[in-house]
């Protein structure tokens, strides 16, 4: 992990790099300015989330009406969040950039997360749980599919 962490430290001029990032607009602009920074932090960009899970899109809505004017946007799967920062004991102090990157996103209308905790259905490309989320939610009685496949329940081979 901390091979992974040290490729996200902050570049210099972040204070100028996250102005200019939170001036785009949301969309490709946004995205491809990020990924010129760190190019391998986006692992994949996914539409939304499959209709087995409804909670992850009401979740989301409910997050994005609680931000002033803010439409739900695409799904954005990354190497690392701000919590693995913490989490591996680093200083957040050198994530400034991939800090501001994840909250900017948000607040443009993108959901952040882990790429090992979704999948994107191998049919119709929305995103699904992967197997271990999926079982966290079956242990702790959250209501999702009986069973876990990597496809949505209405897409069919």
């Amino acid at each position: 992990m901390e091979d992974k962490l040290e490729m996200f430290k902050d570049p210099q001029n972040v204070p100028e790099l996250i102005n200019g990032i939170r001036k785009l607009i949301p969309g490709r602009n946004v995205i491809d300015t990020i990924n010129l920074y760190y190019p391998n932090w986006i692992s994949s960009i996914l539409v939304g989330y499959s209709p087995d899970y409804p909670r992850f899109k009401k979740n989301w809505e409910t997050m994005c009406n609680s931000l002033e004017n803010v439409k739900p946007r695409d799904i954005i799967l990354v190497e690392i969040v701000y919590e693995d920062v913490i989490l591996n004991g680093s200083s957040p102090d050198n994530y400034n950039l991939l800090i501001a990157a994840c909250d900017i996103l948000t607040y443009k209308g993108y959901c952040i997360r882990r790429k090992g905790e979704f999948i994107s259905c191998e049919i119709c490309g929305l995103a699904i749980p992967s197997k271990a989320v999926y079982d966290f939610m079956k242990q702790k009685k959250i209501e999702c599919p009986k069973r876990w496949k990597n496809r949505c329940s209405g897409c069919t081979i």
